[in-house]
């Protein structure tokens, strides 16, 4: 016979939980750096965990680039790279790939275009081959362009349904004036896209793509001379001289009061609540504090937005805080659907907890948690030759050196309260911030206006000024 089951105490969700351990001993791995004859840089850092090779050819020819009436172009070049070269067929390439169990993708940021292939060991130079072809010597054919260009509306007119992603693109929209990069998705804007071409996609190539504006970047069980010889033979005769454009600089718009922008979708059970601001670039020496920041106040489960908005209060499923770094700058956000009956007491205490910041001490024992779990999830992090790729690839878009890491959780342990609080009550103020509202106008827009938080504008999907 089966013994009913007794509820279980509950004495264990109340004891204070253990002090985090030290730090275990990680060492981050050394970076080889040498240049082809022909401009192209190349970064190897060997990692033999498993015999898996990755490689990113990073070129210089990002969305930093773009004029808002071709944002998409940059997206547009770098998916139509595997779709063939002068010689291959897109088709024969993803077949060849296909078969030696090889996986590429494109790049595209901000500062890179390009594209990245992983494969195994054994069939890694065979993979090599052909994306670096793709690099070297694109085919850009007529009908490629024609598709690629139908599938990249296609994804930016889709990104337009997801409620949290329009308000978000919203939120980089009022941030930043209007031509800055930063003010529009790095994947493009579907009207621009629509009307973009093959001479479009051909001039882009050839002002932006060539070895001297190249990295490429390895990651794997290999070792310098193969990599060397490997890069020579199929990247080497390569010698494209581009153009050149002129990077366009992200420029803040700034404000004395906080900014309520309001969206409809009427009918709407939810409300996207969607606020940021504009914050310093990764190469900050604020940044470290700014992560843990972030970390206590909504990156995480137990965070103090989600203890507040859906443990105490039931107002949503989840709601995060995000640091993205960007070449230059950077955007603080925080995001959540809540349900529309309670839009603006949501908003109400989303500000409460980050007034917090800058109002209240921060716990010691608080911080080091945060600092505990940042750091100590660091190298699994890294873990994978992807990931460890990843993390690489984000140091040379902002520009840092690439031994970084090397003390970055010491140095992350070693932020005090009175600096994670000194960098907060410095970054997290009301007077420029900025706050997005998608959801049903009829039941939402009275009582946003009265909480009276600051200058309240009703806005169209494309940021037309409907009403104050």
């Amino acid at each position: 016979m089966v013994s009913e089951m007794r509820p279980q105490s509950l004495t264990a969700q109340t004891v204070k939980p253990p002090p985090a351990e030290s730090l275990r001993s990680y060492r981050f791995p050394a970076v080889d750096q040498f240049t082809l004859p022909n401009g192209v840089r190349v970064l190897l850092v060997r990692k033999t965990t498993l015999p898996i090779v990755t490689a990113s050819i990073l070129v210089d020819a990002g969305t930093q680039y773009e004029t808002e009436a071709e944002a998409g172009l940059a997206n547009l070049t770098a998916s139509l790279l595997r779709d063939g070269t002068v010689n291959i067929t897109g088709k024969h390439i993803a077949e060849r790939l296909a078969a030696l169990g090889a996986h590429t993708e494109p790049v595209i940021s901000k500062r890179y275009g390009g594209a990245t292939v992983t494969a195994l060991k054994a069939v890694f130079p065979d993979a090599w081959r052909l994306a670096a072809a793709t690099i070297s010597s694109p085919a850009f054919r007529d009908s490629d362009v024609t598709h690629a260009r139908a599938v990249l509306v296609a994804a930016l007119e889709r990104r337009r349904t997801d409620p949290l992603g329009s308000a978000f693109d919203m939120l980089t929209r009022i941030l930043y004036q209007p031509g800055s990069p930063d003010a529009r998705p790095t994947e493009g804007l579907a009207a621009s896209a629509a009307s973009l071409d093959a001479d479009d996609v051909r001039r882009w190539y050839a002002d932006l793509y060539g070895p001297r504006r190249t990295t490429v970047l390895v990651v794997g069980d290999v070792g310098t001379a193969e990599v060397r010889q490997l890069l020579q033979s199929t990247l080497g005769a390569w010698r494209q001289h581009p153009r050149g454009r002129i990077a366009l600089r992200s420029t803040a718009r700034r404000s004395a009061r906080a900014r309520i922008v309001l969206l409809d979708r009427a009918g709407a059970e939810q409300t996207a609540l969607v606020l940021g601001r504009v914050m310093p670039p990764a190469s900050d020496s604020g940044y470290l504090p700014l992560l843990l920041v972030n970390r206590l106040l909504g990156s995480g489960v137990s965070s103090r937005l989600n203890a507040n908005l859906r443990e105490r209060h039931g107002y949503t499923y989840g709601i995060r805080s995000y640091y993205d770094a960007r070449p230059g700058t950077a955007v603080f956000s925080i995001e959540g659907n809540v349900r529309t009956n309670v839009t603006d007491s949501a908003v109400v205490e989303t500000l409460r907890e980050y007034t917090r910041l800058t109002r209240d001490s921060i716990g010691v024992a608080e911080l080091e948690t945060a600092a505990a779990s940042l750091a100590g999830s660091f190298p699994n992090s890294v873990q994978t030759v992807q990931g460890l790729r990843l993390r690489l690839a984000n140091l040379l878009a902002w520009g840092m050196p690439l031994d970084y890491f090397a003390t970055y959780r010491e140095r992350l342990m070693g932020v005090g309260p009175d600096e994670a609080r000194r960098i907060a009550a410095a970054r997290f103020d009301l007077s420029d911030l900025t706050l997005v509202l998608l959801g049903d106008l009829s039941r939402i827009e009275r009582p946003v206006r009265a909480l009276n938080l600051g200058d309240v504008e009703v806005r169209d999907p494309e940021g037309n000024l409907i009403r104050r």
